[in-house]
């Protein structure tokens, strides 16, 4: 499964904007953000919120529903994954964050 994320999150151009090494791009870095707790800002409000599967699912299929905080400003491209394609890239994105955990 973190074989087949991997080449979605490159072939879909995910890394351009998000890094996988904590590093500040375009979009914030999503190695570490799993069960998080990220502000977002939705409808020009801002709330707290925990970074769980359903909010990764959300963010990937309608990208301009909320945005994290500091990056308002910045859109995502809308995307148009198959459900399969969501939940890889969901389970990648969740293993990632598991792994930065362990290696703490």
């Amino acid at each position: 499964m973190l074989q087949e994320g991997s080449i979605l999150y490159t072939k879909y151009g995910c890394i351009v904007c998000h890094s996988l090494d904590g590093k500040i791009t375009y979009g914030p870095p999503l190695n570490n953000i799993f069960l998080k707790n990220i502000t977002v800002i939705r409808k020009g409000k801002s709330s707290t919120i925990v970074a769980d599967r359903k909010y990764l699912k959300k963010a990937i299929i309608d990208p301009g529903y909320e945005k994290v905080s500091g990056y308002q400003n910045k859109d995502m491209p809308q995307t148009y994954f198959s459900d399969e394609e969501v939940n890889i890239l969901v389970d990648y994105l969740i293993a990632l964050g598991i792994e930065d955990q362990t290696s703490e």
